[in-house]
């Protein structure tokens, strides 16, 4: 979607962006690190990238835009650089997507280590989307508060949860069967964040 986006001209290749309203979503492995503290560097290379491929997977099936990986994480945009009016839906698909991915996966019970599972955070609002880093070296990325609450909703997220905003459940609401969660402090907001853990696609969804 980048590539193209560039070919098109509809992404200027160099540093900058453009205000879009978009969903970022975060998917980050728990119990990633203490496994690894037991495997080889090359087992731990190989599970991750068996992990991470089945995020990506997900992500493109909802036809999200993979932007950055960050270790044991995954970062995806909705609404960009392709204009997606259901940007919210998708990525919650994505989210519950993953979750079924990972369920049944088990590529380390040989070796008596558990299950790993994705927690995964989700977001909606206005963000600043384009390349963002040094003239010689940029990515492709979204900068923002809508950005910054998306990673911290993730980082409440247990392993199997998909956790999305007040301001994404209200776009998707109707479509999915949610459980409400306790506000929740997290770094860097003042005030605590309602959540909402998605259980389900609502019967008949679209």
């Amino acid at each position: 979607e980048v590539a193209d986006a560039l070919i098109e001209r509809r992404i200027l290749p160099e540093p900058g962006g453009e205000l879009r309203n978009i969903t970022v979503l975060f998917a980050d492995l728990r119990g990633y690190t203490r496994t690894a503290e037991q495997l080889t560097p090359a087992q731990t290379m190989s599970l991750l990238n068996e992990y991470l491929e089945a995020a990506c997977d997900s992500i493109a099936e909802a036809e999200g835009t993979i932007t950055q990986f960050m270790g044991d994480s995954v970062m995806a945009l909705f609404n960009a650089p392709n204009d997606q009016p259901d940007h919210a839906m998708l990525a919650v698909r994505a989210g519950l997507m993953i979750q079924q991915r990972t369920r049944s996966y088990h590529p380390l019970t040989e070796k008596g280590l558990p299950t790993l599972r994705f927690g995964v955070g989700i977001h909606s609002g206005l963000a600043v989307v384009g390349n963002t880093g040094a003239k010689w070296r940029h990515d492709y990325s979204a900068i923002g508060d809508t950005t910054n609450v998306a990673y911290r909703i993730t980082t409440v997220a247990q392993g199997g949860e998909v956790l999305i905003s007040t301001a994404t459940y209200d776009m998707v609401r109707g479509r999915v069967l949610v459980t409400p969660m306790m506000p929740v402090k997290v770094k860097g907001k003042s005030e605590p964040l309602p959540l909402f853990r998605v259980e389900s696609l609502a019967r008949g969804a679209a």
